[in-house]
């Protein structure tokens, strides 16, 4: 990852056009739109980590997490991909508390709002409350949009 070359725009196109959950959501819904809708439910001091929290994916991919913890040697690759982004782009390596808090927060919601009823029963989100408003997925072309213009309005850095 360390020799890559890549902008911020192949990041928001890449995660705008990946499914999360492997695509079982009930209609399509990619990484991009939710790393700044979570963007906006953290404290302000955290929305950049938050929106950026994600973008190994756009470079290896998104796998599930069961699939994920079969399979070590990703693991490593995931690992030094986070941290070469953690080094380009000024976030914390390793992810914060406060975005894990909400990322979970936002897998409870994108349960409730985004997948098929039979498949909504997840241990690990007992207790988890999700966000009030209801998700309704964005195309492919709002998702990048929308992340392009949120990472300009957090950094200050003009397109």
């Amino acid at each position: 990852p360390e020799k890559s070359v890549f902008t911020i725009e192949d990041l928001a196109h890449a995660l705008s056009n990946i499914n999360r959950y492997t695509g079982h959501t009930l209609l399509p819904y990619n990484v991009a739109q939710h790393c700044v809708v979570g963007s906006f439910k953290i404290a302000p001091e955290f929305a950049y980590e938050f929106l950026m929290h994600d973008t190994a994916e756009a470079l290896i991919g998104d796998v599930s997490t069961p699939l994920k913890n079969l399979m070590p040697e990703y693991k490593v690759i995931e690992k030094r991909v986070e941290l070469d982004l953690a080094r380009r782009f000024g976030l914390s390596y390793p992810m914060l508390p406060q975005v894990r808090e909400v990322d979970l927060r936002m897998l409870a919601t994108e349960v409730r709002d985004l997948m098929p009823e039979a498949a909504r029963d997840w241990e690990c989100l007992q207790g988890v409350v999700p966000y009030p408003e209801t998700l309704r997925p964005w195309s492919p072309s709002k998702a990048r949009k929308m992340f392009l213009k949120r990472y300009y309005q957090l950094t200050g850095e003009k397109k």
